[in-house]
């Protein structure tokens, strides 16, 4: 007897090659999706070591100065004399000092909720250092008086 062999049909080809491209698109996405949760991840320690910088700097401030004129919303460093002036604009705060203007500037973004008694509360801090492609936004709600009351108290132990 002969023996017949089987042969796919048209029907049963485009089956499988249904089948392989649902696997390979699903395998495409997930690509996908890991890349963009690693490109997530990178962007958060960049914003986290931003955040760490940023804090830095305003502790830094306010522990290094001998005098905070509110009025001028400034800082008058101990050793240098140095005055780091703080300008307060609608949106943002931007931070230069004497010294070399354009040159040490961070920009403080905010986001508004409103007006209380002449103090603005914030919702987040957003600074941009010239080095790093993005800012970083530190999330807390706090007063603008709440952040001089803590310049006074850190003053008061030198």
């Amino acid at each position: 007897m002969k023996s017949k062999l089987k042969a796919f049909t048209i029907l049963e080809l485009m089956i499988v090659m249904a089948v392989i491209s649902i696997v390979a698109l699903l395998g495409a996405f997930v690509y996908q999706q890991s890349n963009n949760f690693l490109l997530n991840i990178e962007h958060q320690s960049i914003t986290k070591y931003d955040q760490l910088q940023g804090l830095h700097v305003l502790q830094s401030d306010i522990e290094s100065s001998k005098e905070i004129n509110k009025s001028t919303s400034s800082l008058v460093m101990k050793k240098t004399g140095e005055v780091i002036n703080y300008e307060l604009k609608p949106g943002f705060t931007v931070r230069t000092t004497s010294n070399s203007p354009g040159s040490d500037t961070l920009t403080f973004s905010v986001q508004n909720t409103g007006y209380q008694k002449n103090t603005k509360l914030v919702n987040a801090i957003e600074v941009q250092f010239p080095q790093s492609k993005y800012p970083f936004i530190l999330k807390k709600q706090y007063s603008a008086t709440q952040l001089i009351n803590y310049a006074d108290r850190t003053q008061s132990k030198y």
